[in-house]
């Protein structure tokens, strides 16, 4: 199995991962058979069951076979010397002319009369449809209209109640959608700061380059094969006593989330958490608290832009640093660097 993967998924990209971390995520359940996944990032793509040795067969158990359970062999009744069992009327010669006289003059139905129930059942039915059909053509013209406006109600309250349920699942996933969409608590320009009482956030840059990555066989850094679009930012510590928690590893696509103009999502190519090979050069690893008063710096890698557009809207969510809600910057395509001319 190749050294170096990338994962597929809710339509991001994450990697690269070595062998190790690929089977780590199947073991803990994030990666099952069917899930894509490419020795380079740009494809083919190919099911995660389909990588020989990535998953192990579970362990075939041997069918036992239950033990056959011995029963006691049912014994013969006996019966009792000195009660000898009476032979039957039939079978007493003392009756064995009346029971001549029986055979020859009684017939056999009269020891088993035939069984009229179905024919009985199906008389009634057809009884049941004949006085229905009656009713309807022949009847007066109340009880013709009473069987048809009974179905015509019918059919009214189920296309009623039908418009109703679908009413409300609209009404119901507009308010989830509208939900979904908090309003961001600050909305800034390219180089501004978010500051609140614990944190302060700025996004410094935006510029179009191969991304430096450190990780893998080499120990020295090495430039992505891909330009890609690389947003740096300055993340400060305001408490004088408290360290700040930072969180922003494997879900990181929840934590940055970037669209352009007419709402394409612009996917986040590579993330520095704890549990990854490889690093960002220039990116502050997650599990890294900040110390008091102090500042860090961290970069987000995106996918390039589409040509023609116009700006760009880089959301935060400020869970990021402990907090509730979110912050939108706005940056217009002509302050990204090296993107002019695409």
């Amino acid at each position: 199995m190749a050294s170096i993967w990338f994962v597929r998924g809710g339509g991001k990209v994450y990697g690269p991962l070595d062998s190790a971390k690929l089977k780590q995520l199947v073991s803990d359940g994030k990666i099952d058979q069917t899930t894509e996944i490419a020795q380079n990032q740009n494809g083919p793509w190919v099911p995660a069951g389909k990588v020989k040795g990535l998953f192990e067969a579970p362990p075939v158990t041997p069918a036992h076979a239950p033990k056959p359970q011995a029963y006691a062999a049912p014994q013969p009744y006996i019966p009792h010397p000195l009660a000898p069992i009476a032979p039957s009327p039939a079978e007493d010669p003392m009756f064995a002319p009346i029971v001549s006289v029986m055979r020859r003059t009684l017939p056999t139905s009269t020891y088993y009369p035939p069984k009229k129930n179905g024919t009985i059942a199906l008389v009634v039915g057809l009884c049941s449809l004949a006085s229905l059909a009656l009713g309807y053509f022949a009847g007066r013209e109340h009880v013709r209209y009473q069987i048809r406006s009974s179905f015509e109600d019918a059919g009214k309250t189920f296309v009623k109640d039908l418009q109703k349920e679908i009413g409300n699942a609209f009404s119901e996933n507009a308010e989830e959608s509208e939900e979904k969409k908090p309003e961001p608590v600050a909305k800034l320009a390219l180089g501004k700061t978010y500051d609140s009482d614990k944190a302060a956030i700025t996004v410094k840059s935006a510029m179009i380059e191969r991304p430096a990555i450190i990780g893998g066989i080499s120990p020295e850094p090495s430039q992505h094969d891909e330009e890609c679009l690389v947003m740096a930012l300055a993340i400060r510590n305001k408490d004088d006593r408290k360290q700040l928690n930072v969180t922003y590893e494997m879900s990181s696509d929840s934590v940055f989330k970037l669209c352009d103009d007419v709402g394409n999502d612009i996917q986040i190519m590579f993330f520095s958490g704890g549990d990854t090979q490889y690093k960002m050069v220039g990116a502050h690893p997650s599990y890294k608290d900040i110390d008091p008063e102090q500042s860090v710096d961290h970069v987000i890698v995106f996918s390039m832009p589409l040509p023609k557009t116009k700006s760009l809207s880089l959301v935060i969510d400020l869970g990021l640093i402990g907090q509730e809600g979110i912050i939108q910057y706005a940056i217009p395509i002509v302050a990204v660097k090296g993107f002019a001319g695409r």
